[in-house]
């Protein structure tokens, strides 16, 4: 009896040994699964405007300055004119020879009718021809006189160059004769001509040419007095251009005053005085092309040119395109929205407006981690903010907002699953626009299956097919609906079933084994091996994190037409020619092509290269090449493909339109990169001590190791690799509390090393 009494105590301990075994994994199997949260990206275009003024004198045009080296938007523009009055200019009569006419002893006059059409100031004329066996003696006038309408010739009232002797020798060309005192004449008919006084030898000429076949004003007069006999005839210009200035007053409509902006022509308005105009244009829209300022034309229907004195007043604007994350959360009923633009103070009165969804909630706007919403506007009922001029400098901006979650609807199948069986559900999205996501993890929160679907019909239909070897359990679906601006989640659970199934020699086995009451003991030692593997996958899962990014030498982003880098990025002190790399791999991936015979859209090149081993990875218009010391995990190359799809998305089209140049729109994708890579792990960090946020014991402790290294090292920063020390093997634990609280924005990059 004693001996009976001693087997069953023994049992017992063993049965009692199993269950806590199992009660065991199931609290650690709680604590280590904490909230579950998804975070999404989008695009946001932010405004940036800018306001000029300036008051410039004696302008035939209008220069707009940009306010900084950036593409502008020209949306308005308001311009007083005033001193409007036309320039001096060379004004064209005819220029083009086709015959000529010649003075000699016995010409007395040639002349060409002038046609004005306002009182003008002429400084002097250019005339086209040539003299020859000239004497000093000879004395050949240049001169205006008037004009005699009814026998079209000079009428002999002389107005200037009474005095003037004509300007010319052997060559043919244009010469100028000048005005010693420029005459002012009102509108009317003029002469302009050689005029005569004494030729001394018979074989001296002086050559006049003219057009008579297509001259440019065929209504004037070309007279020649030859003996006592003039010859009048239209036609037919002697060659001319006028040095003149237009000096009557006028309104703008008077001469169809217009700029030109664009392709656009705006009318200038009259206002009270002659003189003196305006423009007023709005939603204007020219983009400049980059640092050249805006050249506005300023137009008339007179041949001569205008001058004025502006005073203008500009409003450009800029698109910032911000790059925005929601934090997705099982709880509560709001969802965070967090958008991080690059705001510059270029010193130009600038200013921020964002329209933002009508949905969005609770805007605040964060300097530095500080708060100024107080200081800038946010009007609720259009649906905007605006940052002020004065509130503006270089700093980290965050606009936050949030929003409720959105409902939908699920249609599942069977949630009782076995082996090789289709799990499958169809989800009723509240818009045909957005993503779908499906994201299921094991009993023992591993990941097991994500899938992602663009809406688009009012109905998606996911399938996933149990492994042959599920883990027996519970398994956890998430169901994400996500656009750019709203967002809704969902939880399933699925019970997986292994059917059970034992031989007969295993049913003997279990029968004797229940009734000496090993059943505990079966359990136990089940659930021990079913922990140790659940820790050694958590373990490497963790490992793989910090070793993949720490390998990581290089990230280059390359368009695949030109060649042409759009964003590079390098992790350790060496550099790297990435054009020469990116060629190397071209003529890597063209040979496999021709191998493989396939040009399928996506493509992974693996190769090693002077001890380094490169990856490069296709998609659509783009390559991401990375360099690395050793092969990266399975996990690492899914974070790539997940940082591929996410460019795609954002900068797709920006990548398609590339043609070398700027590359400052690409610059957010460090963003990307830091989400997906990890890469905050090789940063220089720094403790965020502004959030209010409950922290376990593990991560205050992990924050008293952080400060202590920093206080002992003298700096505002510190490195993980401080952290985790190696001795023991890696630290798993302290890794996964690391990485809590870079995701929670307690340890940030350091701002110094941006």
């Amino acid at each position: 009896m004693k001996k009976l009494n001693k087997y069953i105590i023994v049992i017992s301990m063993v049965f009692f040994m199993g269950f806590f075994s199992i009660l065991s994994y199931t609290i650690n199997s709680r604590a280590q699964s904490g909230e579950f949260v998804y975070n999404t990206s989008a695009r946001f275009n932010i405004l940036e405007y800018a306001y000029s003024s300036s008051s410039e004198q004696n302008l035939n045009y209008i220069n707009l300055n940009l306010p900084s080296g950036d593409v502008w938007n020209l949306k308005n523009l308001q311009v007083n004119f005033t001193e409007i009055k036309f320039d001096r200019e060379i004004f064209i009569g005819e220029n083009f020879s086709r015959n000529y006419d010649i003075m000699s002893k016995d010409v007395a006059i040639m002349s060409i009718q002038l046609e004005l059409t306002s009182e003008t100031k002429i400084f002097g004329a250019y005339i086209y021809g040539q003299a020859g066996n000239t004497n000093p003696g000879d004395d050949i006038y240049f001169q205006i006189q008037g004009y005699d309408d009814q026998f079209n010739r000079p009428n002999g009232t002389i107005f200037a160059g009474k005095n003037l002797k004509l300007n010319i020798s052997g060559d043919l060309k244009w010469y100028y004769q000048k005005f010693l005192i420029p005459p002012i004449l009102p509108e009317g008919n003029y002469s302009l001509l050689f005029n005569n006084s004494g030729i001394q030898t018979g074989n001296t000429f002086y050559r006049w040419d003219y057009n008579n076949v297509n001259p440019i004003y065929p209504e004037l007069y070309k007279s020649v007095l030859s003996g006592s006999t003039w010859y009048p005839s239209n036609e037919s210009t002697f060659l001319y251009k006028l040095d003149q200035i237009k000096l009557n007053d006028f309104y703008p409509s008077d001469i169809n005053m217009s700029v030109k902006i664009g392709d656009d022509y705006h009318p200038v308005d009259n206002i009270i005085n002659k003189g003196e105009g305006k423009l007023n244009l709005t939603n204007i829209n020219l983009l400049s092309d980059n640092s050249n300022p805006i050249s506005i034309e300023v137009l008339n229907n007179q041949s001569s040119p205008l001058i004025f004195n502006v005073t203008y007043f500009s409003r450009f604007s800029k698109n910032l395109h911000s790059l925005g994350t929601s934090i997705i959360r099982t709880s509560g009923d709001y969802i965070n929205w967090t958008l991080e633009p690059e705001i510059i103070d270029c010193s130009c009165n600038n200013s921020i407006r964002f329209d933002y969804p009508n949905n969005w909630e609770d805007l605040r706007i964060f300097r530095d981690s500080v708060d100024i919403t107080v200081n800038c506007t946010i009007e609720t009922n259009e649906k905007y903010l605006e940052i002020p001029d004065n509130e503006i400098k270089d700093a980290n901006w965050e606009i936050r907002a949030a929003t409720r979650k959105i409902d939908f609807s699920i249609s599942f199948g069977s949630l009782t699953l076995e082996p090789l069986q289709d799990l499958q559900f169809s989800v009723n999205s509240p818009s045909i626009d957005g993503n779908l996501t499906f994201i299921l993890y094991d009993p023992d929160g591993f990941l097991e299956n994500q899938q992602t679907k663009s809406v688009s019909s009012e109905d998606t239909t996911f399938s996933y097919q149990i492994p042959e070897n599920p883990l027996d359990g519970i398994h956890t679906g998430y169901i994400i609906w996500n656009n750019a601006t709203n967002a809704g989640i969902q939880i399933q659970t699925f019970q997986i079933t292994i059917p059970f199934t034992l031989d007969p020699m295993v049913v003997i086995i279990i029968a004797l084994a229940s009734m000496l009451g090993l059943a505990g003991s079966v359990s136990g030692y089940q659930v021990y091996k079913r922990v140790k593997a659940s820790k050694e996958r958590h373990r490497l899962k963790i490992y793989n994190k910090y070793m993949d990014i720490l390998n990581l030498q290089y990230i280059l982003i390359i368009d695949k037409k030109s060649g042409l880098d759009v964003y590079q990025q390098k992790f350790t002190g060496k550099e790297m020619d990435a054009t020469l790399v990116s060629g190397f791999l071209d003529a890597m991936r063209s040979f496999g092509i021709e191998l493989t015979n396939s040009k399928d859209q996506t493509q992974t090149i693996k190769l090693e290269f002077q001890n380094s081993k490169i990856l490069m990875t296709e998609y659509k218009e783009f390559r991401v090449i990375l360099i690395m010391n050793e092969n990266p995990s399975e996990d690492f190359l899914e974070s790539i493909r997940k940082l591929s799809l996410e460019i795609e998305k954002y900068y797709g089209d920006a990548i398609r339109q590339f043609r070398g140049g700027s590359i400052k729109e690409f610059r957010n994708i460090k963003k990307l990169v830091d989400h997906h890579l990890n890469t905050s792990l090789i940063y220089p960090l720094e403790i965020n001590d502004n959030l209010e946020i409950k922290l376990s014991s593990e991560e205050k402790s992990i924050i008293n190791r952080a400060k202590h290294i920093i206080k002992k090292r003298n700096v505002n920063y510190f490195f993980v690799s401080h952290l985790l020390g190696t001795k023991g093997g890696f630290p798993v634990k302290d890794a996964e509390t690391v990485l809590s609280l870079i995701e929670k924005n307690i340890f940030q990059q350091y701002q110094n090393s941006q």
